[in-house]
This record gives structure tokens, sequence and C-alpha cells, in this order.
């Protein structure tokens, strides 16, 4: 951390969101995104767009 007062290391993100616990779920489940069915694997790239759009 830096030892000016007015500077920080400390980011704020967003708080989790439900989508994020359904991506982690699917994730979780099956080792290898191969494994997923085709319409998983485009919810999960579609999720993955909306938690990285700023």
């Amino acid at each position: 951390m830096s030892s000016d007062p007015w500077t920080s290391d400390i980011r704020i993100v967003p708080a989790p969101r439900r989508v994020d616990d359904i991506g982690c779920t699917l994730r979780s489940a099956f080792s290898e995104p191969m494994r997923l069915p085709d319409a998983w694997v485009k919810l999960l790239s579609r999720l993955d767009g909306r938690t990285n759009r700023k």
C-alpha cells in the first residue's frame, strides 16, 4: 500500500450478482467447458460478456 493517505490501492468492484452464481455453479459442475452442452456454453459466454462490460 502507498504511504500517501490520499492514494490507496483499494479497488471498488461490483457486488456479486445472481448471474455470477449461475456461472460459478456451471463451471464448478464441469471440469472442462468442452463437456458442457452447447446451450450452456453460449449462456456462459453471454454471462461473461455482461459481467465484463463497463
